[in-house]
C-alpha cells in the first residue's frame, strides 16, 4: 500500500494522536529512505515533551491537531 501512495502521490501527510518520533510517521520516512522515495513528507503529531493534561479537543487545539488547523496544514502542503 505504501508503494501505491508513494507513486501516485508527491506530498504525503502522516497524522498520529501520538508522539511522532519512533511512530507511524517515523515508520513512513524509514520506508521512504529504504525505497529511495523523494515525496514531501509532512509528520503531524504530539511534541516529544511533556504536555498539558485537559480535555482531548483542548489538547488537539493546543497541539494543533484539531480539524480547523489540520484543514490549513492540508492546503499549505
Amino acid at each position: 500500500l505504501l508503494e501505491e501512495i508513494f507513486e501516485r502521490h508527491q506530498k504525503i501527510i502522516t497524522i498520529e494522536d501520538g508522539v511522532t518520533i519512533g511512530g507511524f510517521g517515523s515508520a513512513v520516512l524509514d520506508f521512504a529512505s529504504k525505497n529511495n522515495y523523494k515525496n514531501t513528507i509532512k509528520l503531524l503529531g504530539l511534541p516529544d515533551n511533556f504536555i498539558e493534561h485537559g480535555s482531548i479537543e483542548k489538547l488537539q487545539i493546543a497541539n494543533k491537531l484539531d480539524s480547523k488547523s489540520l484543514s490549513n496544514i492540508f492546503s499549505e502542503v
